[in-house]
């Protein structure tokens, strides 16, 4: 249940949860170490810091997609121009399904 950064996107940690919890091994660490989990629950809001981190990663993103003509950009690219944080009333889990992996992420296959 825990968020992960996703390439600056957001996502569900997908490594299987601890027997009993909600947690994979490395994220209930992770609680117990700091008391708090980095990026948040999913089902719950963004940490402040981590909401401008976020937001400052997908500004630049999509700078980026913004520079390069409509001929230029990847599916990937096209996918994330609407994206949205996955806390916001506009998120929508689909959407964010096709929008493929970000800078950074696991190579895990995501479970449908």
């Amino acid at each position: 249940m825990s968020r992960i950064w996703g390439g600056g996107w957001g996502g569900q940690c997908t490594i299987p949860h601890l027997p009993g919890g909600e947690l994979c091994e490395a994220h209930a660490k992770q609680l117990k170490k700091q008391g708090y989990l980095t990026h948040g629950r999913i089902d719950g809001p963004i940490p402040p810091k981590k909401r401008k981190e976020f937001e400052m990663w997908q500004a630049k993103l999509k700078k980026q997609a913004e520079s390069k003509t409509s001929a230029q950009l990847t599916k990937k690219e096209k996918e994330r121009q609407g994206g949205t944080l996955t806390d916001g009333d506009g998120f929508d889990e689909s959407c964010w399904r096709a929008m493929g992996r970000g800078a950074g992420e696991s190579t895990r296959d995501r479970k449908s």
